[in-house]
């Protein structure tokens, strides 16, 4: 009993990584290493998806080569392995446009007060995907852009 015990509650049962293709945290034990993965990656080579970042207005604006992935993430998960397996892009992809990057230096651990001016949102509702894949209302909200020449000033 206590043999079945350790090994339900060993890390490697739970402990959570990133599925490289998708982002989403999943279990490790349903990840495969990308180094082992067999399928084309090359469907997740989608143009004007990926930005490199720019240190001056006149520097280009360029994509990053190669598949769409995220940075930190070396395997992959089994929904995404199945589908590009099957030549089909993943629903969750990086690559469908869900792609933001990695967060600059200068961005990472902002106070409040710092974030305010960043943050440029306007919106007047929520929703919730739901699990047929379509979206409901689930509240209203009304949040109004920070005026950040105020904030400068």
């Amino acid at each position: 009993i206590l043999r079945r015990h350790c090994q339900t509650v060993s890390p490697r049962n739970f402990v959570e990584h990133g599925c490289a293709v998708c982002g989403w945290l999943v279990p490790r034990k349903s990840l495969t290493p990308l180094s082992a993965f067999q399928g084309d990656l090359g469907l997740l080579i989608v143009p004007g998806v990926t930005r490199k970042e720019r240190f001056s207005i006149d520097d280009p604006i360029e994509d990053i080569e190669g598949p769409v992935l995220a940075a930190d993430c070396a395997r992959v998960c089994v929904d995404c392995e199945t589908s590009l397996m099957n030549n089909v892009i993943p629903r969750f992809a990086l690559a469908r446009h869900n792609w933001v990057g990695t967060v600059p230096e200068q961005l990472q651990d902002l106070k409040y007060a710092e974030g305010i001016p960043i943050e440029r949102v306007r919106h007047n509702r929520c929703v919730v995907r739901v699990q047929s894949g379509r979206v409901r209302m689930s509240a209203n909200a009304i949040v109004f852009a920070q005026p950040a020449l105020t904030i400068y000033n």
